[in-house]
């Protein structure tokens, strides 16, 4: 009997459903029609009794299939046992199975077989035991060939290594995974590859349009199927496709695959069939996000129409009632959520022990009601319960057990319990921490956000729980703040940090491949924009960047651990502040709904750092709100007396007019410049104190390393943005517009042109000369000399010194829509970037010659460059520190130079204007070179010079400085 008709039958035999017409053609025998129809009913026993004496007197093929169905018994009995968690009895089940088949060299049930025990041993016995079983199916589908059973074995080899952790084999075993698939023509196999691609980069990139791609490739090969297979392919595919759907929050999508889910059972499985119902539950599931209840009970009640068949199982009826009370729960009601759970629980008891999956998977969800019902009693009594069971099933470092003592640590915040609860968190970290630190070094950079993504909840929320229960200046406040360090910038830094690791130790092919990643991930971000119109590329694109991503992690966990920054903390931040430094950290949290902020002081003499709470985003988009939203306005008085009290007159107690004050945004305050807010009509904050904006109070401990000659520098200014200068001459001799209203930046261009910027002609001319007579190497792009391509020549070689004098430009992926080079990119680092020369052609979508850049420069172009070596970048443009926000930071052009590898960005807040750039920018080289290149002083005197020649902060105000 083939495996897929073994699979069917086992399903069957777990639901109840009459396979009969799954089976092929069986040899004319009484008893063994007999012996049959007893297997279907679960009479397992008595069937193999009846095939045993049928054995006595048959021959030839129907001894075969005798033996083969005796085989086949013990294989659903030990399938059924399994299920109820009755692994023992399981597995003595399938041992005998497997000498059936032995006895008939049937090498296909075998594996089966074989596929079983390992998952068995894996669980309960032993992970080296499991390795060798599914190492038995590798050597046997090999003999045979059966690739699909080949390719489940690695399957589970590989899900064997990733629960041990043994991540540098399980790189390598992927890889092999990955080649086997891809070069084997079977459609099955195709669409196999293709699942697998597909829930990868949902899982582990996040990408959801790019796994669409790869299911909506599967719908176009269900056709070339055999007839048996088809309709249980489109099921199969159009449930991932309607949970991608759901995802994305495209219901109506969502509805329209769940539809086909639903044809396909209607059509496989008749109304007295249990499994005819099962779809309904996505159905009821998603009506519940939209929000349309009647609907979503309608469906709901319809699963428990099964209820009624004799052929449902007791598992099946459980799962029901825990799906309507996942159900109450989203409509918030409670006790009829509990008394689903209840219920379901009181089925499961009778055959499954308490620490099974379902049951503690219900523990938790009585334990949630009780809290939302404001029972904090009981629902701690069910969350100590949830831990305890927790710790002894996994092991007290695992992940289950760090979220169980997360949700008791919050319920103990609840009742009261202080000390407790911050013991259990800082637990719940503790281990966090470490399965990160252990784990983020294997993984390929493409999963690294996503795997972030789905266990950071519990290092961000930290401060939001310290805040809550009152913690001020304890012991728990170092804790918190050490989730904040070890949080922030946390992908930025591991990809510097790798990418570092590989330039240091890796070989001249490691590099190589690293580039060409590089360029097929650019490649693919293209391709990723005319969706639905280059699937096949996209597929291609993936897989390659797949395999060498998956071969450079492997390499690098050889070099080095390049996760050592995490190890990072306020001990080692406070040790490195000196007299008269200060630090100040902001984060932002949502506490009981609302989106607030907070900061964290630390000073050399301090114990612990101080948290304290400032204000929530509602009271600073109604600041924001005064002024319609034109930002330099929030920097006049008396409107900056407002953003004061907001942003720092909670944090003044703690700081010595006079002192040096790091500082490190969060949220909204990444659109802000501290220092620049006015104090009184005459004098701003960074009159009284020394302002450092940070990118991480991580920079404070690596200071030491930082340059303090320069020796090079590369300059652009003046750029041509159209080749033709005549054509640009009389385009820009339409608009009268003054020197000091001519802006760095595309708000005030046409719609299809960036005009040219005269002072920026000056500016890097005086640049040049100031830093000429510093015997500093520069180098001047102007004109049309200012390419991609000349900036992208730096790769490897950076300057000390870089200058772009330029447009800048960043846009939503709303407003992007409008603008036809960036329509369809959602990436903020794909809406951001500057322009070089000739970009006029790529902004207008000319036909380019073949090779040449478009001169749109954008920030994810510059992320992949090393620029390593950059001590100073400025940006002279418009809109350059703007970006998305979220907990890593900005995404945008400060990012993308921050991953290159520069030390020190100059940048604007919103549109500059030309002239007084030029002037800023000019005093502030000279005072670079009469300061001993101290950075930042040069740049708080320039700033100072250009606020007394134009008080208005728009001309100044909007200029900061990061390291």
């Amino acid at each position: 009997m083939r495996r897929w008709v073994t699979y069917i039958l086992f399903i069957m035999a777990t639901v109840g459903i009459n396979a009969q017409q799954y089976t092929e053609t069986q040899p004319d025998s009484t008893y063994y029609s007999r012996a049959l129809e007893l297997i279907l009913k679960r009479d397992y026993e008595k069937a193999r009794s009846i095939l045993h004496q049928g054995l006595t007197f048959a021959t030839g093929e129907i001894r075969i299939k005798s033996i083969q169905k005796i085989g086949l018994s013990w294989y659903f009995e030990g399938c059924v046992l399994k299920l109820q968690n009755k692994n023992k009895e399981a597995y003595r089940c399938f041992i005998e199975a497997r000498k059936s088949f032995q006895e008939i060299s049937d090498k296909g049930d075998e594996m089966s077989v074989l596929k079983q025990m390992a998952e068995i041993e894996k669980r309960f016995y032993s992970a080296d035991e499991a390795m060798e079983r599914y190492n038995e199916v590798v050597n046997i589908a090999r003999q045979i060939p059966d690739t699909l059973m080949w390719i489940d074995a690695l399957k589970g080899q590989s899900g064997v290594l990733k629960e041990l952790g043994e991540w540098e084999e399980y790189l390598q075993l992927s890889l092999r995974l990955d080649s086997l698939m891809s070069n084997v023509g079977d459609v099955n196999i195709q669409m196999e590859l293709n699942y697998e691609r597909g829930d990868n980069a949902q899982k582990l990139w996040g990408n959801n349009a790019l796994a669409e791609s790869f299911y909506l490739k599967n719908l176009s090969l269900i056709p070339n199927l055999q007839e048996e297979v088809r309709n249980s392919q489109l099921f199969i595919t159009s449930l991932r496709l309607c949970d991608l759907k759901i995802i994305q929050k495209k219901y109506d999508d969502a509805l329209k695959y769940n539809t086909c889910c639903l044809s396909c059972y209607a059509s496989e499985f008749s109304l007295a069939s249990a499994n005819r119902y099962s779809p309904y539950r996505n159905r009821a599931y998603i009506y519940q996000k939209m929000g349309l209840k009647d609907s979503a009970f309608c469906y709901m009640d319809s699963l428990f129409l099964s209820h009624q068949l004799k052929s449902v199982s007791m598992e099946t009826v459980a799962g029901h009632y825990v799906q309507r009370g996942l159900l109450y729960a989203n409509f918030d009601e409670y006790d009829l959520a509990i008394a689903d759970y209840k219920y379901a629980d009181s089925l499961l008891s009778v055959r499954y022990p308490e620490d099974s999956n379902s049951r503690m998977h219900i523990l938790l969800a009585m334990a949630n009601c009780w809290y939302h019902k404001k029972d904090f009693a009981v629902a701690k009594k069910n969350y100590s319960h949830y831990s305890v069971l927790c710790k002894s099933k996994y092991g007290d470092q695992s992940m289950e057990y760090a979220n169980s003592l997360y949700y008791l640590a919050n319920i103990e915040g609840f009742t009261n319990e202080k000390q407790v609860g911050c013991k259990d968190y800082r637990q719940a970290a503790i281990l966090l921490k470490e399965l990160i630190k252990k784990q983020l070094r294997y993984l390929p950079t493409n999963a690294r956000t996503k795997y972030w993504n789905d266990l950071s909840d519990i290092l961000w929320n930290m401060t939001a729980y310290a805040v809550k229960i009152g913690v001020r200046q304890e012991s728990f406040a170092c804790d918190a703040y050490n989730a904040l360090v070890f949080s922030k910038g946390l992908i930025l830094e591991s990809e510097r940090s790798m990418r570092n690791l590989l330039r240091q130790s890796g070989t001249e092919e490691d590099l190589i491949l690293y580039n060409k990643m590089l360029l097929l991930q650019s490649r693919l971000t293209e391709v990723g924009r005319t969706t639905g119109k280059e699937t096949e590329n996209a597929n291609e694109l993936y897989f390659q960047i797949d395999q060498i991503d998956k071969q450079l992690a492997s390499k690098c966990s050889f070099y080095g651990n390049y996760t050592q920054f995490l190890n990072t903390q306020y001990e080692d931040i406070k040790n490195a502040l000196k007299e008269g430094e200060v630090a100040i950290d902001f984060t932002d949290f949502k506490l009981d709904s609302v989106h607030c902020y907070a900061a964290y002081i630390l000073r050399k003499e301090w114990e612990y750092p101080l948290l304290v709470p400032l204000f929530n985003q509602n009271q600073l988009d109604s600041l924001y709100n005064t002024v319609n939203n034109i930002t330099d306005r929030l920097y006049h008085f008396p409107y900056s007396q407002s953003l004061l009290k907001l942003c720092w007159e909670s944090l003044s107690h703690y700081i010595h007019m006079g002192e040096t004050v790091y500082y490190v945004p969060a949220g909204t305050l990444h659109q802000l410049s501290l220092e620049s807010v006015a104090v009184t009509s005459d004098s701003i904050l960074g009159d009284q104190y020394h302002f450092i904006r940070l990118s991480s109070t991580r920079e404070i401990c690596r200071r030491e390393l930082q340059q303090t000659g320069h020796t090079s520098a590369v300059l652009y200014g003046g750029l041509y943005y159209d080749v033709d200068l005549s054509v640009m001459d009389a385009e820009s001799k339409k608009y009268d517009i003054s020197r000091l209203f001519a802006l760095r930046g595309g708000t005030m261009a046409s719609d299809s042109v960036y005009r040219y910027l005269p002072m920026t002609q000056e500016e890097v001319n005086s640049i040049a000369d100031l830093l000429g007579g510093c015997r500093i190497d520069t180098t001047v792009y102007t004109r049309t000399q200012g390419t991609e391509e000349s900036f992208f020549h730096l790769d490897g070689q950076a300057p000390q010194i870089i200058h772009l004098a330029t447009h800048g430009f960043y846009y939503t992926p709303t407003d992007a829509e409008n603008v036809s080079r960036l329509a369809g990119y959602q990436n903020a680092m794909l809406l951001s970037g500057v322009i070089m020369s000739g970009g006029n052609a790529g902004w207008k979508g000319t036909m380019l010659p073949e090779g040449v850049l478009d001169g749109i420069m954008t920030a994810d172009d510059i992320s992949r460059l090393n620029l390593k070596g950059a001590d100073l970048v400025v940006l002279s443009a418009c809109d350059t520190g703007l970006g998305s926000i979220n907990p890593e930071g900005v995404f945008g052009l400060q990012r993308a130079f921050k991953k290159a590898g520069v030390q020190t960005l100059v940048m604007s807040l919103w549109g500059v204007s030309d002239w007084t750039t030029k002037e800023f920018m000019v005093h502030f080289y000279r005072n670079l070179a009469e300061n001993g290149w101290n950075k930042r002083k040069a740049f708080e005197d320039a700033k100072a010079f250009i606020r007394q020649t134009y008080p208005e902060p728009f001309y100044w105000a909007g200029f900061i400085m990061l390291d």
